[in-house]
């Protein structure tokens, strides 16, 4: 499944992955190593909303957020804005 959309998210071109704790690590790394870019990671708590780097935060200006899954999309937006922040 992650073989079948990196097509799409290299055609975007970004610069690095960041892996969304929890369910995106596994996938996060794969897309990192099929497309050979830097992998970082990052954490969200639903309880507080509070959104944090594992590690250094990536340099790169176009970040590909990887999660297994997106039901309500409240992870991806939160993270998404305070990356964009």
């Amino acid at each position: 499944m992650v073989a079948a959309l990196l097509d799409h998210a290299a055609a975007w071109k970004p610069d690095a992955i960041a892996a969304i704790t929890r369910g995106g690590l596994v996938p996060g790394t794969m897309a990192s190593c099929m497309l050979a870019l830097p992998l970082s990671v990052i954490g969200w708590d639903r309880a507080s909303g509070v959104t944090g780097w594992i590690g250094p935060a990536p340099g790169e200006r176009r970040i590909l957020l990887v999660d297994d899954c997106c039901a309500t999309g409240a992870t991806m937006h939160a993270i998404r804005a305070s990356v964009l922040a």
